[in-house]
C-alpha cells in the first residue's frame, strides 16, 4: 500500500495466523482510509478469503497461502525502479502477480516532497553523516562516499534559506559542517 499523503510505501504484515487473515475493515478498497485516517493506495491483498484489493472471493483451487513478497529495486538508472510483487513459490517470475496489481514505481515518486534541497558537499570519508536543525532535532541521516562526497539531498521539513548541521563520523573523528538549505 502507499500512504498517499507522505507517498511513503508500506507493507503491513499483521497477524494473520495460519487460518487466515483478520477481517477487513468497513471500506477497504484500492483507495481508502486507515483506521487512524491516513489516505492509503492499496496495490494488493493477502488475505485467505479475498483474492484482490476489491474484495474478489479467491477462486477454488488456487494456493491458499502466497509465500513471500518478491521485491526488486533496480538502481542502474538515475531513478531507481522498485518493483514489489506478492508470489507463491509456484509462481514463475513472468507470471502475473498475486493478490492484485503489485506495485511498480520509481524512487523520485515516493517519499515526502521536498521544501528545500542541500548542495552536494564533502566531509570525512565512508562517514555516518547525521543533519540537524540549530536546536538538535535530527532531520535525517546519510553515508557519505569514498572521498566523503555527500549528494544534494531534498529536505521536506525545512524552508529555503534554514541553517541546519552535518555532523559525521568515521569511527574515530567528527566533523560538524554549519549549512544552508537552498530553493528546490
Amino acid at each position: 500500500m502507499k500512504n498517499r499523503e507522505h507517498n511513503v510505501i508500506e507493507c503491513s504484515f499483521g497477524p494473520i495466523g495460519r487460518s487466515g487473515g483478520r477481517a477487513v475493515i468497513p471500506g477497504f478498497g484500492p483507495r481508502m482510509k486507515d483506521v487512524d485516517g491516513r489516505d492509503l493506495e492499496i496495490h494488493a491483498l493477502y488475505h485467505k478469503t479475498h483474492a484482490n484489493p476489491e474484495l474478489v472471493p479467491q477462486k477454488p483451487g488456487d494456493p491458499f497461502y502466497w509465500n513471500f513478497l518478491e521485491m526488486e529495486f533496480d538502481t542502474r538508472d538515475e531513478d531507481p525502479a522498485i518493483g514489489l510483487r506478492l508470489r507463491n513459490l509456484i509462481d514463475a517470475p513472468s507470471e502475473k502477480p498475486r493478490g492484485g496489481s503489485g506495485l511498480e514505481t520509481v524512487a523520485s515518486s515516493t517519499g515526502r516532497v521536498a521544501r528545500s534541497r542541500l548542495k552536494a558537499f564533502k566531509t570525512l570519508p565512508s562517514a555516518d553523516v547525521q543533519f540537524s536543525t540549530q536546536e538538535g532535532k535530527t532531520l535525517r541521516a546519510t553515508r557519505s562516499g569514498k572521498e566523503g562526497e555527500v549528494g544534494s539531498i531534498g529536505l521536506p521539513d525545512l524552508d529555503p534559506g534554514a541553517i541546519f548541521i552535518a555532523t559525521a563520523w568515521d569511527g574515530s573523528c567528527v566533523r560538524a559542517t554549519v549549512l544552508t538549505s537552498m530553493g528546490v
